[in-house]
């Protein structure tokens, strides 16, 4: 349908009107944005760089270390110092600080017994000024922190223990009492005065298994006896207590080997009970039952983890214990973490939990997997803490001079009872020829075989001795 004139000059009019509408609406916008602009200060007033700087902008630059965590020069962050305290001595303790500190350093030298050690560049005080040291320290926090010593090393300390040498021996069955050497008596003596509970870790042939006898004899009171060895050494103990303790009826000993012998385990005459590790183990409520007043535990490094269940088992049977005497001629002193259950065992309340005691002489520290306790750390104080309760050792190089000379005695066979063939004699003299021709290297596997092989032939002999 065309349109008529008046219709299309009215439509151009209607289109430049809107044109010119949308024309003066974008000068107004433009307007508005010069406005803004000429409101800002120049570019250069904005990265005008700072007094005494010729770096100018540096967006990256590290920010200032002398003002707090939001710019405030008010607030400096400090760094902490920390310390471990511990004991050299049984009179004396030492402070290790993380870093020099003037503050504590002044502290250092108020108090009386201070002493410095040139060679390890520590301070060290005496025990009697620890709680005047503590409370010194302590007005430092935050800002110096230093641990103290753990309450139970400082309970073994100041607890008083038993002079050894007024112990009174004569409870002591006398066959026993007379067969102690003098070191061997003071062995005694010390288990004595402490109660009966300790480890006797004397060198192997010091005779640790007379004194740990002589010890539960005197507290013969206290029975029934219990003694704990390896499989090979239950005999060897059955026949030293009928030697040394002849009043013990033999019929009174029982070696636990099955669960036939358990009977007699539970008769109320039977005075002293023999087992193996293993035996103890398997028969955990048997042994328990029986409530024990005294324990001999023989190899005791066999308890060296605190997960097995023989160490569990002689836990519980050990609880009715007065007294519990472990002998060991190997004590891991240089692993802290496999004595830990031996202590445990004299001492069930002293150490707060193996983990405390673990981070304090173990360098115990947190893994993934979770506490590794294989390092050691602190150990002088722990071996002042084994001296002064638990522990004592000798060694035959110190006690050489008391021991009694070896009896040494030849004892000729009668040749009569050899069994000397002549296959053994040809056999013999050929082991002879090959040894003399032998290289050096191979000498002495040489010997041992033709050692080995002549011995055969005076067992009919050693048999009539």
């Amino acid at each position: 349908m065309a349109c008529s004139k008046e219709e299309i000059e009215r439509k151009r009019l209607a289109a430049i009107r809107k044109r010119q509408e949308k024309i003066s609406s974008q000068l107004k916008h433009k307007d508005s944005i010069a406005n803004a602009f000429s409101a800002l200060k120049p570019i250069a007033e904005i990265v005008k760089p700072s007094a005494g700087s010729s770096l100018g902008f540096q967006p990256y630059a590290k920010p200032d270390s002398s003002k707090g965590p939001i710019g405030n020069s008010s607030m400096p962050i400090t760094r902490v110092v920390t310390g471990t305290t511990y004991l050299i001595s049984e009179d004396r303790f030492e402070v290790n600080p993380s870093e020099f500190s003037t503050p504590l350093i002044n502290i250092f030298k108020t108090i009386p017994s201070k002493s410095y050690d040139e060679n390890s560049k520590l301070w060290n005080f005496s025990l009697k000024d620890y709680t005047d040291f503590m409370n010194k320290v302590s007005s430092l926090v935050p800002h110096v922190v230093i641990g103290p010593l753990p309450s139970y090393a400082l309970k073994i300390i100041n607890t008083p223990i038993m002079d050894p040498n007024i112990v009174d021996l004569s409870p002591i069955e006398s066959t026993l009492r007379n067969k102690l050497m003098p070191f061997q008596e003071y062995g005694v003596r010390f288990a004595i005065a402490r109660r009966g509970r300790c480890m006797i870790a004397d060198d192997m042939g010091l005779g640790k298994t007379f004194q740990a006898l002589a010890v539960a004899s005197y507290y013969r009171h206290d029975w029934p006896l219990l003694i704990v060895t390896t499989s090979s050494m239950r005999e060897t103990w059955q026949s030293k207590i009928h030697e040394l303790l002849p009043s013990v009826p033999m019929m009174n000993i029982v070696t636990l080997t099955t669960s036939q012998d358990s009977q007699l385990v539970a008769d109320r005459q039977t005075e002293v009970v023999i087992v193996s590790f293993k035996i103890a183990s398997m028969h955990k409520e048997l042994l328990q039952n029986k409530k024990f007043g005294v324990i001999i535990v023989d190899e005791s490094h066999n308890l060296k983890s605190h997960k097995a269940q023989c160490t569990a088992a002689l836990a519980r049977v050990g609880r009715s214990a007065a007294r519990i005497i472990l002998l060991s001629g190997t004590p891991a002193l240089s692993r802290p973490a496999e004595l830990y259950t031996q202590l445990a065992l004299i001492e069930p309340r002293l150490f707060p939990s193996f983990t405390e005691y673990g981070k304090r002489y173990c360098a115990g520290k947190q893994t993934s997997f979770g506490w590794d306790m294989t390092g050691q750390s602190n150990l002088p104080e722990l071996q002042i803490i084994l001296q002064k309760r638990f522990l004592i050792r000798r060694t035959k190089d110190q006690v050489l001079t008391k021991l009694e000379e070896k009896t040494r005695e030849t004892v000729l066979l009668d040749q009569s009872l050899l069994q000397f063939t002549k296959e053994d004699e040809q056999g013999l003299t050929q082991m002879a020829k090959n040894y003399q021709s032998t290289r050096s290297s191979e000498k002495y596997a040489a010997l041992i075989t033709f050692f080995s092989k002549s011995a055969e032939v005076k067992i009919p002999a050693i048999w009539y001795i």
